[in-house]
């Protein structure tokens, strides 16, 4: 058996780094044989279970290969799953589907989260209560040129793209001469710690269609 325990943000923001202490003072550092050589761990990068950190893969090689993933994970589960077999793994309740608030917005200075836990998704008459396309309202006002100015002064950066300059790149778009420009929501959550998208579509998705519009 090798058990994968993730050691990148967010699991390690969850415990990831108390499950290795746990596994290297029971069968010693990683990457070594323990028990005769039957089951040994490693630190992994992103399992891709961001959400519901911390994560454990468990390989088991056999006539009827077994591969599971147990998110969120503990150190008595982990262990279980080395010293039992990941076939034998109960996994543990819990695990949000959703992510709600946590803290105030205003106290804490939330910008991309302040509606969410707080405002309900599927009213657009509460997105607008809560501010929502006003935004959009000033864009219409300044016009296109105001919005890449503004998006220009504030110096804004992608989350994507090597912090390329967000402003710099809708002039571009704008003054391209091909017709039709498209614009894509791409809901990235491939890399360590990219595990807010999905939330902002479901928590709030108005805003989601509101900064598309604008930057549309």
């Amino acid at each position: 058996v090798v058990a994968h325990v993730c050691d990148d943000i967010a699991c390690r923001m969850r415990g990831g780094l108390e499950i290795c202490a746990a596994l290297e003072q029971r069968l010693g550092p990683a990457g070594a044989p323990a028990f005769n050589g039957a089951v040994t761990w490693h630190t992994s990068p992103c399992l891709g279970q961001c959400e519901r950190a911390p994560a454990v893969l468990f390989q088991q090689a056999g006539e009827a290969p077994v591969e599971v993933v147990i998110a969120p994970a503990d150190i008595p589960t982990t262990l279980a799953g080395i010293l039992d077999g990941p076939g034998q793994i109960v996994p543990r309740s819990g695990g949000a589907t959703s992510a709600p608030q946590a803290a105030d917005p205003e106290e804490h200075g939330l910008r991309l989260l302040r509606r969410v836990g707080r405002v309900d998704p599927t009213s657009i008459d509460a997105y607008r209560a809560s501010g929502g396309y006003e935004g959009l309202r000033v864009a219409f006002a300044i016009g296109q040129e105001g919005v890449i100015r503004e998006v220009t002064e504030s110096r804004l950066m992608g989350r994507g793209g090597a912090a390329f300059p967000t402003g710099r790149k809708w002039n571009d778009v704008a003054r391209a001469p091909g017709r039709p420009h498209y614009l894509i929501c791409n809901a990235d959550e491939s890399e360590p710690g990219t595990f807010k998208d999905r939330i902002l579509m479901e928590e709030d998705p108005f805003a989601v269609i509101e900064a598309m519009t604008i930057g549309g």
